[in-house]
């Protein structure tokens, strides 16, 4: 079991993070997304450990064990918090490697910081001005609509695990416990519906990421029903025409977790680009 660690950001927010590695390695900053935590990584990390990297892992504000944020859980607040935890690590430099919602956030934050970026790896997600949401996303942004779905969707510890467990199918005890945390209060119920009102594909300006001219690997779970495979080809063509893409058989939207003994052979190929570009 990877230990977590806490910091707080602002003087007064609980931050949980996972920092494996020697402190002096070349940093892997890993974003989750949506209902996740930092666990998502719990097979990947270790595998970037023994390649000579610290990886870095937090739990986004309300997930995991990290405090939710005061204010509205919006995509712009998750930006912001992202450059705040940076800061207070004292993390310059870093390969990105995001998942989901956790791709939508740092993906728009690479393009106001390329100089930051060594690499990207994006597992299945949106990012395109022209993106469609999937139908569960379409129910969240929705009025009224969305909050009976919330309420029926994680009602309890069984509804969420049952839900997860369709997502995927060799999902731990463990991790459904893990994950449902954030849903544990009315007020932790309240985080999907702020960061899916609040998401807008109109302001990703196409082709921005043309700028971070780094190593990428695009890795998608073959099965994935909320982020087709299309979507992938679609952020190669549009934002990272260097980047080979790497589909994952018989594993859904949940690919680092279900996924991960094939992700981590893809793993150590993109590093082999990286080591090749120096």
């Amino acid at each position: 079991m990877l230990e977590k660690k806490i910091l707080k950001i602002n003087g007064k927010q609980n931050v949980s993070y996972i920092d494996e590695g020697n402190v002096s390695s070349p940093v892997v900053l890993l974003v989750h997304g949506f209902p996740e935590s930092s666990l998502i990584w719990k097979e990947i990390i270790p595998k970037l450990v023994t390649l000579g990297y610290r990886a870095i892992a937090p739990d986004l504000p309300g997930f995991g064990q990290s405090d939710r944020f005061e204010v509205s859980s919006t995509w712009e607040n998750y930006r912001l918090f992202l450059s705040d935890f940076l800061e207070k690590l004292n993390i310059d430099r870093f390969h990105l490697f995001c998942h989901d919602w956790g791709a939508i956030i740092s993906l728009y934050w690479a393009g106001e910081h390329p100089e930051k970026i060594l690499s990207l790896f994006v597992t299945d997600t949106f990012y395109s001005p022209d993106a469609e949401w999937h139908d569960v996303a379409k129910l969240f942004r929705t009025p009224q609509i969305g909050e009976k779905a919330i309420e029926k969707l994680f009602a309890t510890r069984e509804s969420f695990a049952t839900l997860m467990r369709t997502g995927i199918p060799t999902i731990t005890d463990e991790l459904i416990d893990e994950f449902y945390s954030t849903f544990l209060t009315p007020e932790g119920k309240k985080i999907p519906l702020e960061l899916y009102r609040s998401g807008d594909f109109e302001m990703i300006e196409k082709g921005k990421l043309l700028q971070i001219q780094k190593p990428a690997t695009i890795v998608w779970g073959e099965c994935d029903q909320f982020c087709p495979l299309h979507d992938a080809h679609k952020i190669r063509d549009n934002e990272m025409p260097q980047a080979s893409i790497h589909t994952i058989p018989n594993v859904g939207h949940f690919a680092p977790y279900e996924g991960a003994e094939e992700i981590n052979k893809v793993v150590e190929l993109h590093f082999e680009k990286v080591q090749s570009k120096r």
